[in-house]
Protein backbone atom coordinates (compact mmCIF):
# COMPACT_ATOMS: atom_id res chain seq x y z
CA UNK A 1 0.00 0.00 0.00
CA UNK A 2 1.12 3.62 -0.82
CA UNK A 3 3.27 5.10 2.78
CA UNK A 4 0.26 7.84 2.38
CA UNK A 5 -2.52 4.96 3.01
CA UNK A 6 -4.19 5.05 6.91
CA UNK A 7 -3.48 1.95 8.25
CA UNK A 8 -5.23 2.22 11.69
CA UNK A 9 -6.82 -0.69 13.51
CA UNK A 10 -10.59 -1.04 12.91
CA UNK A 11 -12.53 0.52 15.69
CA UNK A 12 -16.04 -0.69 17.00
CA UNK A 13 -19.04 1.05 17.34
CA UNK A 14 -20.20 1.12 20.35
CA UNK A 15 -23.83 1.97 22.04
CA UNK A 16 -23.76 4.27 24.82
CA UNK A 17 -26.01 2.20 26.23
CA UNK A 18 -26.06 2.99 29.95
CA UNK A 19 -26.79 6.78 28.83
CA UNK A 20 -30.04 5.61 27.05
CA UNK A 21 -31.19 3.93 30.20
CA UNK A 22 -30.54 7.08 31.94
CA UNK A 23 -33.67 8.11 29.80
CA UNK A 24 -37.24 7.69 30.56
CA UNK A 25 -38.71 6.06 27.04
CA UNK A 26 -35.78 3.43 27.01
CA UNK A 27 -35.68 2.99 31.25
CA UNK A 28 -39.12 1.91 30.64
CA UNK A 29 -38.82 -0.55 27.77
CA UNK A 30 -36.25 -2.01 29.46
CA UNK A 31 -38.07 -2.12 32.82
CA UNK A 32 -41.80 -3.14 31.32
CA UNK A 33 -39.22 -6.30 29.42
CA UNK A 34 -37.62 -7.68 32.82
CA UNK A 35 -40.77 -7.28 34.61
CA UNK A 36 -43.11 -9.03 31.95
CA UNK A 37 -40.63 -11.89 31.06
CA UNK A 38 -42.12 -14.95 33.31
CA UNK A 39 -39.05 -18.01 33.18
CA UNK A 40 -37.26 -19.60 35.99
CA UNK A 41 -33.91 -18.82 33.88
CA UNK A 42 -33.22 -15.87 36.02
CA UNK A 43 -33.67 -14.42 39.44
CA UNK A 44 -36.47 -11.56 38.79
CA UNK A 45 -35.58 -9.50 41.46
CA UNK A 46 -32.03 -9.42 41.01
CA UNK A 47 -32.84 -8.24 37.43
CA UNK A 48 -35.03 -5.36 38.67
CA UNK A 49 -32.10 -4.30 41.35
CA UNK A 50 -30.14 -3.96 38.54
CA UNK A 51 -32.26 -1.75 36.42
CA UNK A 52 -32.88 0.67 39.58
CA UNK A 53 -29.52 0.47 40.52
CA UNK A 54 -28.50 1.30 36.37
CA UNK A 55 -31.59 4.67 37.03
CA UNK A 56 -29.63 5.58 40.32
CA UNK A 57 -26.30 6.40 38.72
CA UNK A 58 -24.32 2.45 38.11
CA UNK A 59 -23.26 0.51 34.39
CA UNK A 60 -25.12 -1.75 34.39
CA UNK A 61 -26.38 -0.86 30.73
CA UNK A 62 -24.26 -4.29 28.80
CA UNK A 63 -25.73 -6.80 31.07
CA UNK A 64 -29.45 -5.33 31.48
CA UNK A 65 -29.08 -4.64 27.36
CA UNK A 66 -27.62 -8.96 26.87
CA UNK A 67 -30.88 -9.71 29.28
CA UNK A 68 -32.93 -7.83 27.34
CA UNK A 69 -31.91 -9.22 23.95
CA UNK A 70 -32.29 -12.37 25.26
CA UNK A 71 -35.55 -11.77 26.42
CA UNK A 72 -37.10 -10.74 22.85
CA UNK A 73 -35.08 -13.20 21.12
CA UNK A 74 -36.80 -15.71 23.93
CA UNK A 75 -40.53 -14.28 23.23
CA UNK A 76 -39.83 -14.37 19.58
CA UNK A 77 -38.64 -17.81 19.23
CA UNK A 78 -40.57 -19.67 22.04
CA UNK A 79 -43.36 -17.88 22.52
CA UNK A 80 -46.22 -18.96 20.02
Amino acid sequence: LPSQFNLKRKQGLSIPINDLLREEIWFDYFYTKISDFQTPIFNKDLLLKLINDQKAGMQNGERLFSIVHFICWHNRYFNT
